[in-house]
């Protein structure tokens, strides 16, 4: 973002809105990888939870494997469903 030079506060929302997305994108391909299990690959071998953030997951799985738009948007539903409605307190085991 430092090197960004946006003169207009309409100009910094359209960039926050691109980034907004990119970053909901790559959640879908970080759950997406996670849920087929390709993880392991960066994680821990003694690790059994998750070690990097979803978005990383993402970015790797549509650099390193076969993650395409068609399976982003194939498994976007289930992701949302896998998401908590607002307020609901989730305990993490």
């Amino acid at each position: 973002m430092n090197a960004v030079k946006l003169g207009t506060t309409e100009r910094w929302d359209r960039m926050w809105l691109v980034f907004a997305r990119a970053y909901y994108w790559l959640n879908v391909g970080g759950w997406v990888v996670e849920h087929r299990r390709e993880d392991r690959d960066w994680r821990g071998n003694t690790s059994e939870k998750r070690t990097h953030a979803l978005w990383c997951l993402g970015y790797w799985g549509l650099s390193y494997h076969d993650l395409d738009w068609r399976t982003l948007v194939r498994n976007q539903a289930a992701f949302q469903a896998s998401i908590p409605p607002v307020g609901e307190v989730v305990m993490l085991t």
